[in-house]
């Protein structure tokens, strides 16, 4: 038999004001579900449960209560108690198995009337309809099941196959964490379940192939939101070779003209545009024809030419009919855009209608998407504008409409620069509504969406029907409509609204996107928010992508590709509806419908205009050239007279490589240029006769022998750009000058101007020598630096501009994990009072080429521990290099046990600096039981009996904790709580002697089982991780209802807890009144401020201050700092570290100031290249430097705080170079400063000594 753990009622956690709601807390955070490891014969998962939400529920049939779980979703097993579920989508190879395992998990039985929950779980029920009556739907129970008395449940987690998009196979992991006996209460937990999913005789090769073959960029985004999903390698390249989006319209004959201008406007954005009508015998005029011929297209698709990604519809259901939904009586487009199988209902294409019956029905909406498309409405302003609205439903509007709302505005709001007009339930019941309504659409908006009831002639309360469109007077202010409601897009009707408000000349909308069918209220707020637990207010977090999520491509879990179609919106809202429990989900891809262009760009927001650099002349013959400052995965189309020579997608870093067979004539290209939130580009490329000279960059080397002689850029390195120029006419140009220019902040250009002389056609020049730049020293690592050439010859008017770009290397430094080794004490690994230890700190360099040596410092929060040395340095590291700060502290014996010690480190080199600290517990808080009793830690006794102390068999010394006595069904427990104030681990000895498999001893935190042993064990140590926080240690023995073995008992001895809080005393606090700019010779003045919390005396300590500034303390808790900076003491970047303690913490600031003004130092009129070398120094170095002209040169070795240590030199020198020897004989390690006065001239340099 399996042993449950009883779970006690003082562990859980009760909220609310009054009983509708009861939070039962079973471990701290959130309900979670990771994914621990993914490969490609499966994935582990692990499944946790932190807290159960108890509301109450009244109904007509009685008062029950409902399980709320967060990120978890209704079960829809009708009629059995309403257990909340868990799903999540996944990707399963082709040819697989699937099978599932759940290896390990803990059980936790509670009983709800312990809580006062003397209600029944509500039986689960259909999804309810937006069309139906509530009071006639039938509430279903099953009978049987309620009156059992054992634990109902679904099995812990299984596998559903779902179908396949684009040639990767989707399957669904249900997860089930509850049990519940509705005749005793009792509700059964299974958590911290460890899932295997295993994906047996996969066909790999052909997983790939299918994946290869039906990539497209249309749908990688959407397949992302899939748990385990691994885009396809050819995916990986946005560009597709420039190889264009392929887009199948299928009409009928009479829109052929009217459809011309459309068709060619796709071209030019870059879509492979096929336009078939269904008198065609290969198209054909019937639903299974036309799927026919588009199933053709898409299997015999190969990377030269894809299979199509967008398919529209042109005509109402008499000119192309759609099919017969197999859920119910309703038309549906999307047998025609799925081709996997007659079982299959995931859609393999994004597919729109553009419903007509006439020419004069299609030709409004074709210029509508024309103006909208191209940007050309007279004021764009209003796409800022946006409508949200919740109807009426006294029973579902609160929760289900205005939750869908609310998780809209995570988007629609000012952050995004969306002005919104939100109007939830019961604002919308009020008068006037509706005139508010149709009022916002004449304004102008480019999104709304409406959620509530409604029928084939539009929104329902507040009303927004086919009656109101004569009326609206929105010309050129279009937007995209959403009807979250029953059968608006119900296209085989009369005039359904989405019909009439596309249709509308000069006014309505240019995409509506409904059903045309009955919608659901779970469903429907699912397709809007993703997968998640119905709630009023939800958070992003909590839900899987929904069709706002594709829309605002801000959280999908994969960004490799956006969704940036409102083709692909309603696809994403309906994978959100898959991934739930829902019985209607082939109803809901059935139903759901665009009417509008699949391909269109919705545009929401400022919209601000792209400004792309590229080679706006091109000599025939030149077959590339580079694009930059676009957006990332802005979509690139080049095109001539309807011909697509290129079309992709730029990096994430905005930049993409334009490559095409050559132009054989003049002519002017078109460029298209289509991106979310972004004002399209629309532009020229002028293809030139090559019978005249054109100079273009033609590629580059870097020569940085001066520097580190690898052959890139690095970061403070002066290298010079060998550029190679082509004159790609067929005429020669004369005296070609070439100049360099970059904005970016990080580069200098020292040299930047080449005479080329003459260079003749069709031949390479290469600029050796004259191109000569700087990278800073703080330039971010693989910054991407975009420079431009600009070439110049005799008889051309204009220059020759091109573009290129190169990637600066520089170190990125962080720091590991601190190691700590006694060097004095008593050997446990620990930081003990009155020991010495050594502290070393790792440091790795990340990035992408070598640093500077650094020097750092070690400081503690608490002043009785002595940092030994606390200044050490480090070599330079090279990427990927780990190199080791080593210090050494001693601790005081007057620590109390348990104190919290941080350890930070402030780290400097010539580039950089940053700070990182760690934590620790000095001392071990050890419960030996060697008291004799249980008041060393206020121990809390549990159970049926207590559990003893005793003197026989102890793991160490003499006395143990062994479990009560106690019989059948019974349990006993002792727990402790902590305040643990630093991460560390519990350890603990424990032995058992019991009736194996069913008398165990339990060991929890925060009522999470950990640890469970049973039959016969002898002494053995565990460790468990603990977090910072409040925490509840408890061993509790319990026994089945029968039997017993051994001893049927457990001992428990030397526990060591994880560092708690032994004193009440807090660390000071600096208030922030640090000044951070000084002026050159102006008196500099700032008051530092700490507070200690416990109220003691707060002293202040100057750690380092800049050579011109004093730190007085005022003796009650403030301090001031001031001085005046001038040229001789100043430098334009200093560093002010000081600390404030109470005599046993320490809280150190570490502040930058800069001063304004001072000159002399930042000059560098004394010198070219002063340095000390070796530095750091072993006692002997030399200081090297250059006077301009001869000067009385003094040189002094000075302390971080000014005062001079000793004279090095002091006479007459002579202009040129000098090496003069320096020794820091008789001074202890640590970091001085070198000055140097040369006349009227000083210059400084810090040096270590080691």
């Amino acid at each position: 038999m399996r042993k449950l753990l009883l779970f006690g009622v003082l562990s859980l956690l009760m909220i609310g004001s009054n009983q509708a709601q009861t939070r039962i807390s079973l471990k701290a955070g959130e309900n979670e579900l990771k994914l621990v490891n993914s490969e490609r014969t499966g994935l582990s998962l692990f499944n946790s449960v932190s807290y159960i939400d108890v509301q109450l529920e009244k109904r007509t049939q009685g008062e029950y209560v409902e399980l709320v779980m967060n990120k978890y979703g209704n079960s829809f097993n009708i009629g059995n108690p309403d257990l909340p579920v868990l799903n999540r989508l996944i990707e399963v190879p082709a040819g697989a198995t699937v099978s599932v395992n759940v290896t390990s998990y803990d059980e936790v039985l509670l009983n709800l009337a312990n809580y006062d929950i003397n209600k029944l779980i509500a039986p689960a029920q259909e999804s309810v309809s937006k069309s139906a009556d509530p009071d006639k739907i039938p509430f279903e129970k099953n009978e049987h099941v309620y009156s059992t008395n054992a634990l109902f449940s679904n099995p812990m987690v299984r596998y559903h196959e779902v179908g396949i998009m684009r040639g990767v196979r989707i399957g669904r992991i249900e997860i089930n964490p509850l049990a519940y006996n509705p005749v005793t209460g009792d509700l059964k937990v299974f958590n911290n379940m460890k899932i295997e999913v295993t994906f047996q005789d996969a066909d790999f090769a052909k997983t790939d192939l299918l994946k290869t073959k039906y990539n497209s960029p249309a749908f990688n985004g959407l397949l992302s939101g899939l748990l385990n999903y691994t885009p396809a390698e050819s995916s990986k390249d946005l560009n597709i070779n420039g190889v264009p989006m392929k887009f199948v319209i299928i009409s009928h004959r009479m829109f052929e003209s009217t459809l011309a201008p459309f068709v060619a406007w796709k071209k030019k954005q870059g879509f492979n545009t096929i336009l078939r009508f269904t008198d065609e015998a290969e198209v054909g005029n019937t639903s299974a024809a036309i799927k026919s011929y588009l199933q053709g297209l898409y299997t015999s698709a190969t990377p030269e030419n894809p299979a199509p990604s967008f398919v529209m519809l042109v005509g109402d259901n008499e000119q192309l009919p759609a099919f017969s939904g197999t859920t119910s009586s309703h038309v549906s487009d999307l047998y025609f855009a799925t081709y996997d199988g007659s079982s299959d209902r995931i859609p393999d294409v994004n597919i729109g209608r553009m419903s007509a019956k006439t020419v004069a029905h299609l030709e409004p909406l074709i210029q509508k998407t024309l103006l909208f498309e191209q940007f050309q409405m007279a004021d764009p302003s209003y796409l800022a504008n946006s409508l949200l609205v919740a109807g009426v439903d006294a029973g579902y509007a609160t929760t289900y409409g205005n939750g869908a709302l609310n998780y809209a505005l995570h988007y629609h709001n000012a952050a995004h620069g969306i002005n919104t007009t939100a109007i939830p339930y019961p604002q919308s019941s009020q008068s006037g509504v509706s005139q508010q309504i149709i009022q916002t659409v004449n304004t102008g908006i480019a999104w709304g969406n409406y959620t509530a009831h409604c029928g084939p002639s539009g929104w329902g309360n507040p009303s927004f029907t086919t009656s109101d469109i004569p009326s609206l007077n929105n010309d050129q202010k279009y937007g995209i409509l959403v009807g979250n409601c029953c059968q608006s897009s119900q296209f085989n009707n009369d005039v359904c609204f989405a019909e009439a408000i596309t249709r509308a000349a000069n006014k309505g909308a240019i995409g509506y996107i409904g059903g045309t069918n009955s919608t659901y209220w779970s469903e429907d707020y699912w397709w809007a928010t993703g997968f998640g637990t119905v709630v009023q207010y939800p958070a992003i977090a909590d839900f899987g992508p929904g069709a706002y999520d594709a829309l605002f491509h801000e959280h999908l879990p994969n960004d490799n590709v956006y969704s940036t179609t409102q083709g692909q919106i309603p696809i994403a809202g309906c994978l959100a509806v898959e991934e739930s429990s829902s019985t209607r989900k082939l109803y809901y891809w059935e139903i759901y419908h665009l009417m509008g262009d699949p391909t269109l760009t919705p545009y929401i927001g400022p919209m601000p205009e792209m400004t792309p650099d590229y080679l706006a002349t091109l000599p025939m013959g030149l077959n590339s050239f580079t694009m930059s400052n676009i957006p990332p995965k802005a979509y690139v189309a080049l095109t001539d007279n309807g011909e697509i020579k290129f079309a992709g997608f730029a990096d994430a870093s905005g930049t993409i490589e334009i490559t095409f067979d050559g132009f054989s004539v003049p002519t002017t290209a078109d460029i298209v240029i289509t991106s979310s939130f972004h004002r399209p580009f629309i532009g020229t490329l002028d293809v030139i006769p090559s019978d005249s000279p054109f100079v273009v960059y033609f590629g580059s080397t870097i020569s940085d022998s001066q520097g580190n002689d690898n052959g890139m850029l690095d970061f403070d390195e002066t290298v010079t750009l060998q550029v190679n120029l082509k004159n790609v006419g067929t005429v020669d140009a004369t005296n070609v000058v070439a100049k360099l220019r970059s904005d970016s902040p990080y580069i200098t250009i020292i040299d930047s101007v080449a005479n080329c002389g003459n260079i003749n056609a069709e031949t390479e020049f290469l600029i050796e020598n004259d191109f000569v730049i700087k990278a800073a020293k703080d330039i971010p690592d693989q910054t991407k630096v975009d420079f431009t050439i600009f070439a110049t010859a005799d008889g051309e008017e204009e220059p020759w501009i091109t573009t290129f770009s190169l990637t600066a290397n520089a170190p990125q430094l962080t720091s590991l994990k601190y190691e700590i080794a006694e060097i004095e004490g008593n050997g446990n690994g620990r930081i003990d009072p009155g020991e010495t230890i050594s502290v070393t700190v790792p440091i790795k360099n990340i990035g992408h080429a070598v640093g500077y040596p650094m020097t750092a410092i070690l400081s503690a929060n608490i002043i009785i521990v002595d940092i030994e040395n606390d200044v050490a340095e480090l070599a330079a590291l090279a990427p990927e290099e780990v190199g080791n700060f080593v210090f050494t502290i001693t601790t005081s014996e007057n620590i109390p046990i348990g104190t919290p010690l941080d350890l930070t480190i402030h780290v400097n080199s010539d580039i950089f600096s940053f700070e990182a600290s760690q934590s620790y517990s000095v001392g071990l808080s050890v419960e030996d039981f060697e008291s004799g009793s249980f008041d060393a830690y206020g121990w809390v006794e549990g159970g049926n009996m207590p559990w003893t102390i005793v003197n026989t068999g102890a793991y160490e010394g003499t006395y143990c904790a062994k479990s009560g006595a106690i019989s059948h069904s019974q349990k006993t427990s002792m727990s402790v709580t902590l305040d643990v104030s630093a991460p560390g681990e519990i350890t603990f000895y424990r032995k058992v002697s019991s009736e194996n498999n069913y008398d165990k001893l339990f060991f929890k935190i925060n009522g999470e089982t950990k640890g469970t042993w049973s039959g016969s064990q002898s002494w053995e140590q565990f460790s468990y991780e603990v977090p910072i926080g409040n925490h509840t240690f408890t061993w509790e023995y319990a026994k089945d209802g029968s039997a017993s073995s051994g001893e049927d008992c457990a001992w428990v001895d030397f526990i060591v807890f994880p560092g708690a809080a032994a004193t009440p005393n807090t660390a000071p606090y600096f208030l922030d009144t640090f000044i951070p700019d000084a002026y050159c010779g102006e008196e500099y003045s700032a008051d530092l401020c700490a507070i200690d919390p416990d109220g003691d005396q707060v002293s202040f300590i100057a750690e380092s201050l800049p050579l011109w500034m004093t730190l007085r303390d005022l003796g009650d808790g403030t301090a001031l700092l001031s001085g005046t900076p001038t040229n001789e003491t100043a430098f334009p970047d200093e560093q002010i570290i000081v600390s404030a303690n109470d005599g046993i913490f320490k809280t150190t600031k570490v502040k930058g100031i800069k001063v304004h003004g001072c000159t002399s130092i930042t000059e560098n009129e004394l010198s070219s290249g002063l340095s000390v070398y070796p530095n750091p120094s072993d006692g002997n170095s030399t200081i090297e430097y250059t006077l301009l002209q001869g000067s009385r040169v003094a040189i002094d070795i000075l302390s971080l705080n000014g005062q001079v240590l000793k004279t090095v030199l002091n006479q007459p020198m002579t202009s040129g170079d000098h090496q003069t020897p320096i020794s820091f004989e008789g001074l202890a390690s640590g970091v001085y400063m070198v000055r140097l006065v040369a006349g009227e001239v000083t210059n400084s340099i810090y040096v270590v000594v080691k």
